[in-house]
């Protein structure tokens, strides 16, 4: 059994988790906000929030909020809301970086007479400089990355016909340029898994971001009752860094493993 034990520990020792791989924060940016207006007759309303950034060593987050915006309009009232946070966070298992996004709103109308036209433009974006790291091998060696994460997008306004897109704009360049990976998607559902490589010391950029639109222009009577648009946008993902075990440690680590049956024979005789 000991000889087993030994022998066990020996391939852990190989094998390509034992490698100590992570991602560093060299930098970082966030930013972002969304403006409103709406034009009822001849009156109109204005509504704005920006995000609020925060820095550390192992988190890069920015959230904003717009509550309780009430405002007369053309006889009537507009209500607004909305609240967007993005951030991106080192993690040691599995190593690598998590990621994400979130965007509501919520425009309520009542009594404002003869809507003519609706605009409300948001963003989120998030920039953090990586570099990989590791503390058991050198600068140089291969290493497997893999950019994953699922997004989705509604809008709803009943009874306005209303345009709304959404989009996600997702990048991981290297140092000298060079597009490593990358994600665009429109405000369907969807998810996103793309492989790539690097090597141990590299720096990288990462970007992430959201642009969202939405527009009436027409000639609505809502002089009575109320009439709403809600927005949610989500997204979530992660990259994810391992070691790409030269062919020699592939080798040892096969090798190994077949000893291991002749081990037990020789033990038990």
């Amino acid at each position: 059994m000991k000889t087993r034990i030994v022998a066990l520990a020996a391939l852990v020792s190989l094998a390509p988790g034992a490698h100590a791989v992570s991602l560093q924060f060299v930098g970082a940016d966030v930013s972002g906000g969304r403006t409103v207006a709406v034009l009822a007759g001849s009156d109109s309303a204005s509504f704005g929030s920006n995000l609020v950034p925060t820095v550390g060593a192992t988190r890069v987050e920015a959230s904003g909020m717009a509550a309780g915006n009430v405002a007369p309009l053309n006889g009537g009232v507009v209500s607004y809301g909305a609240s967007d946070a993005v951030n991106a966070t080192l993690t040691a298992s599995p190593s690598g970086m998590v990621f994400s996004a979130s965007a509501f709103s919520f425009l309520g109308l009542t009594g404002v007479g003869q809507l003519q036209q609706t605009t409300e433009l948001s963003s989120l974006d998030l920039r953090t400089e990586l570099r990989i790291l590791s503390g058991t091998d050198p600068v140089g060696t291969a290493v497997s990355l893999r950019l994953a994460g699922s997004g989705f997008s509604t809008f709803s306004a009943p009874g306005i016909t209303a345009d709304d897109l959404s989009i996600f704009d997702i990048r991981v360049i290297a140092a000298d340029g060079t597009l490593l990976a990358a994600h665009h998607g429109s405000s369907a559902d969807q998810a996103f898994d793309v492989a790539f490589v690097a090597a141990v010391g590299d720096e990288m950029e990462f970007q992430l971001r959201h642009d969202r639109g939405t527009s009436f222009l027409g000639d609505l009577d809502i002089s009575s009752g109320t009439r709403h648009m809600v927005s949610v946008t989500a997204l979530e993902g992660s990259i994810t860094v391992t070691a790409v075990p030269e062919p020699g440690t592939w080798a040892l680590l096969l090798s190994g493993l077949g000893l291991i049956p002749l081990l037990s024979r020789a033990r038990r005789a």
